[in-house]
């Protein structure tokens, strides 16, 4: 692979481990805020929606969903989601799309 092509992730800078170490803090300070959300709410849907929401921020996403999978391990359900469209309820086979190969 030619110096062009190398990921960015391979290349060290004098600012890689500065940035790194902001990046597990901020990764860190998420899980905090949103273990006490958890532990301070029973309601698993305000919990969920909550989290979802915090996650679809800080990665920039337009939306997230939360799929599980069914008793049978042939279906994925959408039990909750955050975005401009709500599909909460959906369900897809387990073998479909990039949700389905998350489950392989």
């Amino acid at each position: 692979m030619s110096q062009a092509q190398a990921s960015p992730l391979a290349v060290s800078s004098p600012d890689s481990k500065p940035r790194q170490s902001r990046e597990i803090k901020d990764h860190l300070r998420l899980i905090a805020e949103m273990t006490r959300e958890f532990t301070a709410s029973h309601d698993y849907k305000i919990i969920v929606h909550s989290a979802l929401e915090r996650i679809t921020k800080y990665i920039g996403a337009e939306a997230v969903s939360l799929f599980l999978l069914a008793d049978n391990g042939e279906t994925l359900a959408c039990s909750a989601c955050y975005g401009p469209v709500d599909i909460t309820g959906l369900r897809i086979s387990a073998k479909t799309g990039v949700v389905g190969r998350a489950t392989a």
